[in-house]
């Protein structure tokens, strides 16, 4: 008889699956929707990648362009490049080095006794470079050979001269002047 109970009250036990299914159907509709926002987040990013990409391509070209004039530069300018130095233990011994575009480096070493010697032979050397490049246009720059730096009358000296020479010149300009 307890048998017969027991399979008569398992026959009316009713699930309800409602629920169940709600929570199913809930589950897969944000399932999709985030498949859907990544599939959308990763075309965002693709095409954003390829603008990049298209950014990038149109920069080399313009740095390829670059550097293929580079080496014709010299045939529009004239590069002057004056480095100053000293020795760090002897404050009066100071070396001038001019270099004129790609070319070799002239040095001029300055002594006290015949330092204005020097520095006009600096002038006449950079008036020569300048006079042998007809109308090119000129740019004078300062720079120093160590991390010392350059004494503070070379730095002005240098500067005069480079004054001096721009007001003969209508086609000589200098760097930060």
């Amino acid at each position: 008889m307890n048998k017969e109970k027991r399979s008569k009250s398992i026959g009316k036990i009713l699930i309800d699956l409602t629920p169940l299914l709600d929570v199913v159907f809930i589950v897969l509709i944000v399932v999709f929707a985030s498949q859907k926002m990544t599939i959308e987040d990763s075309q965002s990013a693709a095409q954003a990648a390829e603008s990049s990409q298209a950014a990038a391509e149109a920069q080399n070209a313009v740095m390829a362009g670059q550097m293929e004039n580079y080496d014709d530069i010299n045939t529009y300018f004239t590069l002057i490049s004056v480095y100053a130095g000293f020795e760090p233990s002897n404050r009066v011994r100071r070396t001038i080095y001019i270099k004129i575009n790609d070319g070799d480096m002239k040095t001029i070493a300055i002594n006290p006794s015949d330092q204005d010697k020097r520095w006009e032979e600096c002038e006449r050397y950079i008036e020569e470079a300048i006079g042998r490049d007809g109308n090119l246009y000129t740019i004078l720059s300062v720079n120093t050979v160590s991390e010392e730096g350059m004494l503070y009358r070379d730095e002005q000296r240098i500067l005069k001269m480079f004054g001096d020479i721009s007001s003969k010149h209508a086609n000589v300009y200098v760097k930060g002047m």
